[in-house]
């Protein structure tokens, strides 16, 4: 008797936290781990286990993802900076020094834009993940070319689409055929993934593949002490639409380490796939739907308030289920998938059916939804997609009890809470092929109608601004692809928020090569802040346009400049606590982020001696917050000494060169009572200058450090009055005794006669 076989199934799980896999590493594959993230491929026997047994807290069936130069890097004004800016070992900012990672149909690396004038690729490595034979390091499935590979030619990958070598020459281009990309300076890791469907018109990928990529290419980066940018071309419709799914958690784990992450805002806005409604005032409430020709599988989400409880029934063409959790089950010639999310911002029913017989039917299908217990806010909203081959699509049929509507439809992973989220706006209308002028009709500057809106369910702005989305000329694959909108053997256009995001990561490949080690804060405060705002865009921030047009002017430049100090004398200048050396011969050039604010605090005082110096004649403390030319302008002020034996002084300080310095000293020094009589009065008699000079006025031209001495000379008149008033009043003492004497004697002689 033959064992039955094993079944495994390929899911992106959520592990308990510090769960050490090491034991189980034999047992199932693991891959694209990121935090507690991962993607497995498993046996169900062993996932129901570890489920039961508290190690794996969260599993998601992986959702299905779809695709989303001349005159568009001009209009984001980014030949300013390569012409304008310097990095700090004098290198043009081009994006040198940085790698962007695109995960997207794969590149044509034979392109001459993806090759340096000097002969070498700009792509580090390529990670084709449709074909096996070589896998990369932690992988076990897919074909790596390192750059040597790539460089002799002898890379297997190819870009059948197209899709990845436009995004790619869009963000890098070097334009060595002739259109530059936004950072042609930069490097680009290349992951291929997914695969073509309707015959190649269309083209989806895999969640769980995708985080490969992602995990691939943060590796490859810091294997070669590179920082990376990830652009991601690419969204889908389903999910909560606030960060909660694996992709989306995946991404603001990895920006919380330093990668940044730029996503697509989608095309979905004016294609009816978003529907929404009010359990508190409706009650119950059906919605329904109508599928295309050629749509072999749809899903469908549902997201309530995680307070909320209801009861969902979905109807088909074949009969209907009741909304519960359910795995291939079968009705009719559908196969059914029901999964319920349960997170703290939401409850998701993720419905998934798939025609096992021909194509679905386009009608017939309906959600009834029956609140159970409200005690949330009631609101529920629905996103629905599918992988038809018909040039409409899917929509939402207007009913009672719920709204269409354009908002909420910035597609997942842009929703993630520090995924950099781009709608697109027309940069071009118009170009010639063969001469003939051809036109979209869309107007210049206006946003795409297409391009998703926000906000996010939980509330939060999306997109968060908005670049260049139509008509974009970029590269093209050399060989094997249609011609219909070619400008020539190298480049042809294309329009989408697909084309918008990567003129974002040249962007931030631009900033990091200025600022390596700008946080994630300080990158969307930059872009969010130099982006340009137009009067009819209405208020700003808005859910269409985000904080605005992209701007590639997301710097501003402080320049300090010295007068006055010869050139061999320098200052110095504390900025933010960092101090620099400015002299009249080096001024100081910085740059920094636009919404940043610097404090710049400069010396007041250059000694020259000990009694001469330049002292700072404008404020010493600035706060810088925009490009400004601070001029520190010092005059020369020298020190001038008063000095007088009996002190007393005062003008003692320091005075401008050229002032005209006034001092003074007691202009006179009188003894004690007791040294009156010998000692004579001091009065000041005139100053004596350092240099012998006789100065009649206290005052001095302070044409170098000066010494002023206070000279007194005697004067005796006191003393011989305080000598002649004492004479006077002995002479005066003297007579009126002699008088009372005279007068005494006389009566005494007179008595005796009269005896």
């Amino acid at each position: 008797m033959l064992d039955e076989p094993v079944r495994f199934k390929r899911v992106l799980v959520e592990f308990d936290r510090g769960v050490d896999l090491a034991p189980f590493l034999g047992e199932f594959e693991i891959s694209g781990v990121v935090g507690d993230l991962a993607s497995v491929k498993i046996p169900e026997s062993m996932l129901e286990k570890l489920i039961k047994d508290g190690m794996i807290r969260s599993v998601w069936r992986p959702r299905k993802y779809h695709l989303m130069l001349d005159v568009s890097v001009s209009e984001i004004h980014a030949p300013k900076v390569w012409e304008g800016f310097r990095d700090v070992i004098g290198r043009q900012v081009n994006g040198s020094g940085i790698v962007i990672g695109i995960i997207d149909t794969g590149i044509d690396y034979r392109h001459p834009d993806f090759w340096f004038p000097n002969g070498s690729t700009k792509i580090l490595s390529i990670w084709d993940q449709t074909i096996d034979g070589k896998p990369p390091k932690g992988f076990k499935y897919g074909y790596e070319c390192p750059r040597w590979e790539i460089e002799a030619g002898r890379c297997p990958e190819r870009d059948e689409m197209g899709h990845g070598t436009h995004v790619a020459s869009i963000a890098a281009g070097t334009g060595q055929a002739s259109y530059k990309g936004v950072a042609p300076g930069a490097y680009l890791i290349v992951v291929k993934t997914g695969y073509p469907v309707c015959g190649g018109l269309r083209w989806f990928m895999e969640e769980d593949k995708i985080l490969d990529g992602i995990s691939y290419i943060v590796e490859k980066a810091r294997e070669l002490g590179l920082r990376p940018i990830i652009n991601l071309s690419l969204g889908s419709d389903n999910g909560g639409h606030d960060g909660s799914t694996p992709l989306e958690k995946a991404i603001d784990k990895l920006a919380d380490e330093g990668v940044i992450f730029v996503v697509a805002a989608g095309n979905s806005a004016s294609d009816r796939i978003h529907s929404m409604g009010d359990l508190a005032a409706t009650g119950g409430v059906e919605v329904r739907w109508v599928l295309q020709p050629a749509t072999k599988e749809f899903d469908l989400s549902y997201v309530i308030e995680p307070d909320d409880e209801v009861r969902l029934h979905l109807k088909t063409p074949y009969g209907g289920i009741e909304g519960k959790e359910v795995e291939n089950y079968k009705i009719g010639d559908l196969v059914v998938n029901i999964t319920l999310n349960s997170y703290d911002s939401g409850r998701d029913w993720e419905i998934t059916v798939r025609s096992v017989k021909g194509d679905l039917p386009t009608h017939g299908w309906a959600m009834m939804i029956e609140p159970l217990k409200l005690n949330g806010t009631a609101v529920w909203h629905s996103w629905i997609s599918s992988d038809t081959c018909s040039l409409e699509r899917e929509r939402f049929v207007s009913g009672n009890g719920y709204n269409i509507t354009e908002r909420y439809t910035v597609s997942v992973p842009a929703t993630a809470e520090k995924a950099i989220a781009v709608g697109g706006y027309v940069s071009k209308n118009s170009w010639y092929v063969d001469g003939k002028l051809i036109s979209t009709g869309l107007e210049l500057g206006k946003l795409l109608y297409f391009s998703g809106r926000g906000p996010s369910r939980d509330g939060r702005i999306k997109p968060d601004l908005v670049a260049p989305g139509s008509l974009i000329i970029a590269a093209k694959p050399i060989e094997g692809f249609s011609q219909k909108m070619s400008f020539s053997d190298y480049y042809t256009a294309r329009h989408g928020t697909s084309m918008a995001a990567p003129h974002v990561a040249g962007v931030i490949a631009l900033m990091l090569q200025l600022f390596p080690n700008a946080s994630f804060d300080q990158i969307y405060g930059a872009l969010t802040y130099s982006a340009r705002w137009e009067d009819f865009m209405g208020e700003r921030p808005s859910n269409d346009w985000g904080w605005g047009k992209l701007d590639a002017r997301t710097v501003y430049k402080l320049r300090v400049e010295v007068l006055g100090p010869p050139e061999n004398l320098s200052t110095e200048v504390l900025i933010d606590g960092m101090r620099f050396n400015v002299s009249s011969k080096s001024p100081l050039t910085m740059l920094f982020l636009n919404s940043s604010v610097h404090r710049l605090i400069a010396q007041e005082e250059i000694p020259i001696s000990s009694s001469s110096m330049y002292r700072l004649e404008t404020g010493n403390e600035f706060i810088i917050n925009r490009s400004a030319n601070v001029v520190l302008r010092y005059g020369v002020w020298h020190y001038l000494e008063v000095k007088s034996p009996f002190g007393g002084t005062r003008g003692s300080g320091w005075y401008r060169e050229g002032e005209e310095a006034w001092f003074s000293a007691p202009r006179s020094v009188t003894p004690s009572i007791c040294e009156l009589l010998f000692k004579p009065v001091l009065r000041l008699s005139h100053w004596i200058a350092e240099d012998g000079r006789k100065l009649h006025h206290p005052r001095i031209l302070m044409d170098r450090p000066h010494t002023v001495t206070a000279v007194y000379t005697p004067d005796y008149g006191m003393m011989i009055f305080s000598w002649l008033t004492i004479v006077a009043g002995l002479s005066a003492i003297t007579i009126i005794l002699s008088r009372y004497y005279r007068r005494n004697r006389r009566g005494v002689e007179g008595g005796k006669i009269s005896g």
